[in-house]
């Protein structure tokens, strides 16, 4: 380092006031360093000058500014940087000669100037702690003078102070951006605690929305299902009637026709949907010839209708099995009527069987569908029970069944859900909650075999043997990719998942360990890579320990 300034041109007095108002201002260390540098090279006449500086990093003093060419290092256990804590003030080549400093410190001083190629050394010192070693080479050798000494003293002295504050500004703003990302986290996990809070509204909203629609679908669903069976009774009470009408007439005897739609009637109301459209046409092409053969009229037409309501149900279509069609009361009792009928009359009787089958067909409809209605209205009613924190008995068995139905569009076709439930009482127990529990475990199942061609989930229950037999155990068990043991620890963990961006918040197991154990329960997972994983839910029968139960319960 070079002075650029020539014998002459420093003054003293006018650069120490400037080195003084800039050492009063906050500066950062290296501005600090520099122009400590700098006054001590102008005021000392130096040829060079440089200082060592404390880097955290290195654990060591480091030529400041860093220089590549330069291997000079102070380590903080040398004997002089030790001896210079405690005997503050600037040294010379002289003052080692003097005999005031210990053999091994002058040993030890001795290389760092050779090492330095300096003259002078001025330690800074801050609370007997060295922050810095200002090395200086002049173009002499003599000793320092008195009036040098006290400059330099007071040039320390701005220099420490302004490094000190150097240094506090530092640690601060690195404290402040500690500070700053912590209030980033927080805010984060407000803002998701946030967000959990609107879903969590949203839900209890949803449950007010779906008992709401679970009353309104299940006023009409009632209607329906009273009228579809007023339309039997109705069919009943006509054919009855047709009964008794026609007994009365000349011949005394039950009409061929009136055994006809009663057949055709009963059993079309069982009929079973034919598993194949390749049988069906086999059926209805081998049947409508053996008509033919009988004289029945229309012949295509009656097979068809016979095949589709489920009349004609044998499994194939050998000649013994259509010879004994042949002879069942309802085909005589066709050929009975069509003898005294044209072949135009004999399709109106067609006709009429075929609207007494319709009916009865879509009573069969009428009913399932109404089945269906009602057993999901069912299930809507207990999955969205709004009995928030009442602890009553429930059956464990009914809320998983309500969870697969309320799942079951979803799943359905792309994975099998096995059922393994064994005997166990009822649990005291919020139903509410452990069905978020059944939803959220069933769903991660699903979720982690999506695509698997023979994914399976296994819902296992069994009353808990030995001392532990006051509870039960749920146990869901997949044969997908199964969870590899590093990420088996982290999965309670708030925010933690390993599902694509947007598709998990990394917070559902969490709530689930928390509805766990909040009911005295526990929850473990037992995995490994194509292993599939098991989560087992262990509740007590009795209910938590001090949680109260509902004196009325709804369940």
């Amino acid at each position: 380092m070079s002075d650029e300034r020539t014998p002459g041109s420093f003054d003293v007095e006018s650069e120490l006031d400037r080195f003084k108002r800039a050492m009063i201002q906050l500066r950062p260390t290296p501005e600090v360093c520099r122009l400590t540098v700098d006054y001590l090279r102008g005021y000392l006449r130096a040829t060079d000058a440089g200082i060592l500086l404390w880097e955290e990093q290195a654990g060591s003093f480091v030529v400041w500014p860093p220089d590549s060419n330069s291997t000079l290092r102070l380590m903080i256990f040398d004997p002089f940087v030790l001896f210079v804590t405690d005997h503050d003030r600037p040294y010379t080549r002289e003052t080692l000669k003097s005999g005031s400093i210990p053999p091994e410190v002058a040993r030890d001083a001795h290389r760092l100037f050779e090492d330095s190629g300096a003259d002078v050394l001025v330690p800074l010192v801050l609370n007997q702690s060295l922050v810095a070693l200002v090395f200086v080479r002049r173009a002499s050798d003599s000793d320092l003078t008195p009036a040098q000494t006290a400059t330099i003293d007071e040039v320390r002295s701005l220099a420490v102070m302004a490094l000190s504050n150097a240094m506090l500004y530092a640690r601060l703003e690195g404290i402040l951006q500690h500070l700053e990302d912590k209030v980033r986290e927080r805010t984060r996990e407000l803002e998701n605690a946030q967000s959990q809070l609107v879903q969590s509204e949203k839900m209890a909203m949803l449950g007010i929305m779906v008992a709401g629609i679970a009353h309104e679908v299940n006023t009409p669903a009632s209607v329906i299902s009273g009228s579809a069976d007023n339309i039997e009774k109705n069919l009943a009470s006509i054919q009855s009637l047709i009964r008794e009408i026609l007994t009365h007439l000349p011949d005394g005897r039950e009409p061929s026709l009136f055994r006809a739609m009663r057949i055709v009637a009963l059993r079309s109301m069982a009929a079973r949907k034919i598993s194949s459209q390749q049988s069906a046409f086999s059926r209805k092409r081998a049947l409508g010839a053996f008509l033919e053969t009988r004289g029945l009229h229309p012949a295509k037409d009656l097979a068809a209708f016979f095949v589709e309501h489920g009349l004609y149900r044998a499994a194939g279509v050998e000649p013994a099995e259509l010879e004994r069609f042949g002879n069942s009361v309802l085909v005589r009792s066709l050929a009975t009527v069509g003898t005294d009928l044209s072949e135009e009359r004999a399709r109106d009787v067609f006709l009429f069987l075929r609207e007494v089958g319709n009916s009865a067909r879509n009573l069969r409809n009428i009913r399932q569908s109404i089945r269906n209605i009602v057993r999901i209205v069912r299930a809507l009613k207990h999955y969205s029970h709004l009995d928030q924190g009442a602890m009553v008995e429930s059956d464990l068995h009914e809320g998983l069944e309500n969870t697969l139905i309320i799942l079951g569009s979803v799943m359905r076709g792309h994975v099998e859900v096995e059922r393994d439930f064994g005997e166990i009482p009822p649990v005291v127990c919020n139903p509410d909650e452990l069905n978020q529990v059944w939803t959220n475990l069933i769903t991660n199942a699903y979720q982690a075999m999506k695509g698997q061609a023979d994914a399976k989930i296994r819902l296992r229950t069994r009353r808990r043997p030995g001392a532990e037999d006051r509870a039960v155990e749920i146990s869901f068990i997949d044969n997908g990719p199964g969870i590899k043991p590093e990420i088996l620890e982290r999965i309670w963990d708030p925010f933690f998942t390993t599902k694509d961006q947007g598709e998990g918040s990394g917070l559902g197991l969490g709530i689930v360990k928390g509805i766990v154990e909040k009911h005295g329960g526990r929850i473990e997972a037992e995995s490994g890579p194509g292993k599939g994983a098991e989560f087992r839910v262990t509740l007590p029968i009795a209910g938590a320990p001090g949680r109260a139960s509902d004196p009325h319960p709804k369940r």
